[in-house]
């Protein structure tokens, strides 16, 4: 298109180019010298296009010619909404700053707010200490970028405008009714970007600063319900509610991420999967990176941007190859210390192993077809609800449970597996009614959740439950347990 206008002698130099929503699609806006009157449209070169008259931002101030080179005053500057952000040579008089600040905001009339970083980013929060220079002295301001809206605090989170472009292409990416982990999420612009393409994405951040603002932009751009958050350490959430559910996983934190691969890896899809992972480095890190999993093979290197003279962030996208048996082999190596607990253990291996039978089925079912996701559910109802839970419930727990409190009186592990049995079971009937009514969006967001309870509760048991019971049950409480399981696999009451 860009050729089409330059040839056709339309095409305005040294005007930026605009991108943009309008009517729910992103359109580019090149600069032309012909002025349109009344908003038009027109058809070139098989191209869509539309000629309007817009206001053009203000050119940021290392375009503005009048400023002296030898000055020391930064010429370009970060624009997190309405508020700029310098970096000052240690040396720089600050009172000088100050004027120069005022000078910046008169020349750039959308900037309210003038601050200087005092320092590199640093600590597990990646912030730095600003300084104030000019405006009004406030850290939070509304940033817009792709069609989403943001509140960012750049004093107490991490944030970088620059970082546009590349959350943008992988959203790009990303399919309607992808499984997403944001393992790094700040204030959520990932995360935001890739929810609002139809993805559900399970989103980490540790700052609490952050958290906060990520939760309220979750709910600013109306995504609550396709957004999970979760505070505190990734690798929790990776090794946990989040273990072998995701299909994309996103991965910015330069400094150190190939310190959470091993998580990143335990949290793909058992069917795989795509990591997007970001590395401060003095060279290329992807061969290196492969050498921690044979699963892993490489999809592209690129470089974000350049940090100092030697080191560079570089952005890695990774394919990573399906393990479908990994949960079962984990699961193999526990079986001849439950022993007793072998028909509940089964039960499990062969949910887990239709795991990627159900997530195809939710996909399917966003896209109309309701035969996996109508089979799913049956699955679901009679052999979980109706046949497991109901061994655990009247051949486990009433053994187990005076143990627990025999041993450990104030813990109350099964309280929290037989809320969660209620939890499954109204989960499949809110799904069932809504493919009833043809709500296709809930009935695939309450299989979500089904999916999501199930490996939750699964690993919980094989993890911690089931552990217990080898451990506290006397070997004759063992037997009574096994005898109560094989009775009811019988159809016995």
């Amino acid at each position: 298109m860009k050729s089409l206008l330059s040839a056709a002698g339309l095409l305005a130099k040294g005007a930026p180019v605009l991108r943009r929503e309008y009517k729910g699609e992103d359109e580019v806006g090149f600069p032309i010298t012909n002025n349109a009157g009344e908003p038009l449209t027109l058809d070139l070169g098989g191209f869509s296009i539309r000629l309007e008259d817009v206001d053009l931002p203000t050119p940021p101030l290392k375009e503005q010619k009048s400023w002296r080179t030898d000055d020391g005053f930064p010429r370009s500057f970060d624009l997190v909404g309405d508020i700029a952000i310098v970096r000052l040579k240690p040396d720089y008089d600050l009172e000088k700053a100050k004027k120069r600040a005022e000078e910046l905001m008169k020349a750039n009339p959308p900037v309210k707010a003038v601050f200087a970083r005092a320092g590199p980013l640093t600590g597990q929060y990646r912030v730095s200490p600003l300084i104030h220079l000019a405006g009004e002295n406030r850290t939070i301001t509304l940033y817009k970028e792709n069609g989403s809206s943001f509140f960012v605090d750049v004093a107490s989170t991490f944030f970088s405008p620059r970082l546009s472009g590349e959350r943008a292409r992988i959203s790009s990416m990303v399919q309607p009714g992808e499984r997403v982990l944001d393992m790094f999420a700040g204030v959520g612009p990932f995360s935001v970007q890739m929810a609002r393409v139809g993805a559900t994405v399970f989103a980490c951040e540790i700052n609490p600063a952050a958290f906060n603002l990520l939760n309220t932009n979750a709910a600013l751009n109306g995504l609550v319900g396709r957004i999970r958050t979760f505070p505190g350490d990734a690798a929790l959430v990776s090794n946990g509610q989040a273990r072998g559910w995701a299909k994309r996983i996103v991965m910015n934190l330069p400094s150190s991420s190939t310190n959470f691969l091993e998580a990143a890896l335990n949290a793909i899809s058992p069917t795989g999967g795509v990591i997007h992972i970001y590395v401060r480095s003095t060279q290329d890190p992807g061969e290196e990176i492969l050498k921690s999993s044979p699963r892993l093979s490489l999809l592209r290197v690129g470089t974000l941007k350049e940090v100092s003279t030697k080191e560079k962030i570089f952005s890695i996208d990774l394919m990573v190859k399906g393990s479908v048996t990994r949960c079962q082999k984990a699961f193999t190596r526990l079986r001849e210390s439950f022993m007793f607990l072998d028909p509940l253990k089964r039960d499990h291996e062969e949910t887990l192993r239709r795991m990627a039978e159900f997530e195809e089925a939710l996909s399917a079912l966003r896209r109309g077809n309701f035969l996996g996701a109508q089979r799913m559910v049956n699955y679901i109802a009679e052999e979980v609800v109706d046949k497991h839970f109901k061994a655990e419930e009247e051949g486990f727990f009433p053994v187990f449970e005076p143990v627990l409190k025999r041993y450990l009186p104030k813990e109350e592990p099964l309280r929290m597996l037989k809320l969660e049995h209620l939890a499954a079971a109204k989960a499949v009937e809110e799904m069932r009614s809504c493919m009833a009514r043809a709500d296709v969006e809930k009935a695939a967001e309450s299989g979500e959740y089904l999916v999501d309870l199930l490996k939750q509760h699964i690993f919980r048991e094989e993890n911690g439950v089931f552990a217990m019971a080898d451990k506290y049950m006397t070997d004759d409480e063992k037997r009574v347990v096994e005898e109560k399981l094989r009775s009811l696999s019988r159809g016995n009451p």
